[in-house]
Order: C-alpha cells, then structure tokens, then sequence
C-alpha cells in the first residue's frame, strides 16, 4: 500500500513538474503580446565585419609583402587579428 502511494506520489509530482511551464507562464506578470515580440536590435562592435574589416586593414600598417595563403582578398595577418583561418577561405 504505502509503495502505490509513493508511486502515485511521483507520478503526480512529474506530471505537475511537466505542465508548471504552460501552466505558469500566464502568471508571469508579462503580457503575451511582450513575450512573442523579438529581440530588440542591440548596436554591437560585429555588426558591420565587413566595414571593420576594411577599417583595419586601412588603419593596420601592412608590409609591402603580405601573405593571403587562402587567397581571399584578407592577408594573414589581418585574419589573424579578427579571428579567422587564414588556411580556409570560408571561415571570413
């Protein structure tokens, strides 16, 4: 007896446990319309790669022999300054 209580009690903990979500959301104080409303565009420094990009290649002193050794327009060392594979020509 005591076992079917217990399992029962489980069973009526998971059940509750599963549907809390849907249950508590419209609790939440938040109103569904401000819920299903997007992300608000942030202004952030990754915006515009490409206008950084070309900033720092503007601003970057660059010797005379530059090496691109995947050969997509972006020497070596401005890859290696942004992060990207300078071997790979997709990862910029």
């Amino acid at each position: 007896m005591t076992i079917k209580v217990v399992s029962l009690a489980v069973v009526l903990m998971m059940v509750a446990v599963a549907f809390q979500p849907a249950v508590a959301e419209h609790f939440d104080g938040v109103e569904d319309y401000e819920e299903t409303r997007g992300p608000e565009e942030i202004p952030g420094p990754f915006r515009n790669l490409k206008q950084m990009v070309l900033d720092l290649i503007d601003q970057t002193p660059i010797p005379e022999k530059t090496t691109d050794s995947d050969n997509d327009g972006l020497p070596d060392n401005v890859e290696w300054v942004i992060g990207t594979e300078f071997l790979n020509p997709d990862t910029d």
